[in-house]
């Protein structure tokens, strides 16, 4: 009766515990999907969702969790709350927007090895999605095929970046952030992003990838090496 309205709390297995990483990231998983798609208690902009996780590794295998709209997922802070997966393809991500989704205070990785590897997915059409406070990796194991993106924003999408650490290796060809199309409301504010590890035979290693997209970065860096081509920022388009 004390806590806020949809508000859950999630809690990490005691490190002695066999496989207790992936009996976390299946709770993890169970826990979300159960959210109401419907009815009364269904996330929206008068009933939002908070899902807070507390210290420890959660391992969703080769799974993504996939937020619904206007629900928050908050961890115990960068270094206490780890969320990793090895799932990949075009449209995965270790964790999945929602529209008026925030993602705080947690790492996310993606560890998987064959393509399109992606720590954070922002489907097209997502808007008013932050992330704050939080460290993004996405890894490749071999540098001759695939692609990483550290976030990869899908077309018509709105999405603020905020006191994060974002961290892209090991592929063919590795993005910090992939955005395609997204507005000018768009922002990067205090962003460290490192790229490296690309295929030095025709890879490519992007820190800022933008396919018609308008950003406002500040306080921003953006690291950059290896590969055939290598670029900080690079605006396509009629960005």
């Amino acid at each position: 009766a004390t806590w806020p309205p949809h508000t859950v709390l999630v809690f990490h297995h005691p490190a002695a515990e066999t496989g207790s990483a992936i009996n976390s990231g299946t709770e993890l998983l169970a826990l979300v999907a159960a959210i109401p798609p419907t009815g009364a208690e269904v996330p929206s902009a008068t009933n939002p969702w908070l899902v807070k996780v507390g210290p420890g590794t959660f391992d969703l295998g080769t799974g993504s969790l996939d937020l619904p709209d206007y629900t928050t997922l908050e961890g115990a802070g960068q270094d206490a709350t780890i969320i990793t997966a090895s799932g990949y393809g075009p449209a995965l991500g270790t964790v999945i927007m929602g529209v008026n989704g925030r993602l705080s205070r947690l790492t996310v990785n993606n560890s998987g090895g064959s393509n399109n590897e992606t720590a954070v997915l922002i489907p097209a059409g997502a808007v008013n999605v932050g992330i704050d406070h939080a460290s993004l990796l996405a890894s490749n194991p071999s540098n001759t095929t695939g692609n990483t993106y550290a976030v990869y924003a899908g077309s018509g999408t709105l999405f603020w970046l905020e006191d994060c650490v974002l961290i892209a290796h090991g592929a063919h060809t590795n993005y910090g952030i992939n955005a395609e199309s997204s507005t000018s409301v768009t922002r990067l504010d205090s962003v460290q992003v490192t790229v490296y590890g690309s295929n030095p035979t025709g890879g490519w290693s992007l820190g800022f990838y933008g396919n018609g997209a308008s950003p406002r970065i500040s306080n921003s860096s953006f690291g950059v090496q290896d590969g055939g081509t290598v670029v900080g920022i690079y605006a396509s388009g009629s960005g």
